[in-house]
């Protein structure tokens, strides 16, 4: 499992001839968390298969706005049980049976909002200076770690269609390359025409 709890970003990126810190220059920094979905030349971050002397220049999650859809949807689902505590059959169950329901309901809940918060905390792509880096998470049992070189990239393509990807500034980046894995995607991605144009400084 990759190790992404923490995520400090440098505030302040030295002058340096080094391609990867000139194509870093494009971006402002400023406070980040360790629940950032766009966090630039991160500290203290590290991930599955990281090479030595590979430096990690941008870590990216799916852009907040996506998980509202199941943080509502949790909320709704609080006052399920309650809205059957008057059905006749509901009232007939033994008080004791009752209570196993609702503990059962809510368990399975904290459960299921559990696994969504992870798969968008693990789910991540990630940018370094030798390389792009998609890691897949799913569920609590399964993750795939992808990678391809940034001298095997060959096309980056940038998909932001609808009004919400245009206010909230996220959209999809699809990386075809010549390595192994041939295409790499990061989804829903905060500000995906600035990682496009790094990813293009990068492999120039």
């Amino acid at each position: 499992m990759p190790d992404l709890y923490t995520a400090n970003s440098t505030k302040n990126l030295p002058q340096s001839d080094d391609p990867s810190t000139l194509a870093l220059s494009r971006f402002k920094t400023g406070f980040e968390h360790p629940f950032s979905a766009f966090v630039v030349k991160p500290r203290n971050v590290s991930f599955e298969d990281q090479r030595d002397g590979e430096t990690v220049l941008l870590v990216l999650r799916r852009h907040w706005i996506t998980n509202v859809s199941w943080v509502i949807s949790g909320i709704l689902l609080i006052f399920v049980p309650f809205a059957f505590l008057n059905f006749p059959v509901i009232t007939m169950l033994p008080l004791k049976f009752r209570l196993v329901v609702f503990i059962t309901w809510y368990l399975l809940l904290i459960a299921f909002l559990f696994e969504k918060f992870l798969t968008w905390f693990f789910d991540v792509g990630i940018v370094t200076d030798q390389r792009v880096v998609d890691v897949d998470f799913y569920g609590l049992v399964y993750k795939e770690v992808s990678g391809a070189a940034l001298d095997k990239v060959q096309d980056v393509t940038l998909r932001q269609i609808g009004a919400i990807r245009t206010v909230f500034d996220f959209g999809d980046i699809n990386i075809q390359t010549a390595a192994e894995t041939t295409t790499i995607d990061f989804e829903d991605i905060p500000h995906p025409q600035a990682v496009s144009l790094l990813l293009e400084d990068l492999t120039k």
